[in-house]
């Protein structure tokens, strides 16, 4: 599965992910916020596993 773009997300998660990310909510704020935007067996967990960053694809360098 390819991963979404920030440009693909509702601008409302994103701003609830980067409250979670900065401290202002707890994790478990943010998956309870999340939950509205889990729809066609999309869950909160999964939302979250789809804007977490992946530090691997950091340092793999260009895609050929």
């Amino acid at each position: 599965m390819e991963r979404k773009k920030a440009s693909e997300f509702d601008q409302e998660l994103l701003n609830l992910f980067d409250q979670y990310v900065h401290g202002a909510i707890s994790r478990r704020d943010f998956m309870d916020g999340a939950a509205k935007f889990a729809v066609g067996g999309l869950t909160a967990a999964a939302i979250f596993e789809a804007l977490r960053p992946n530090y691997a694809y950091a340092g793999a360098g260009p895609q050929r």
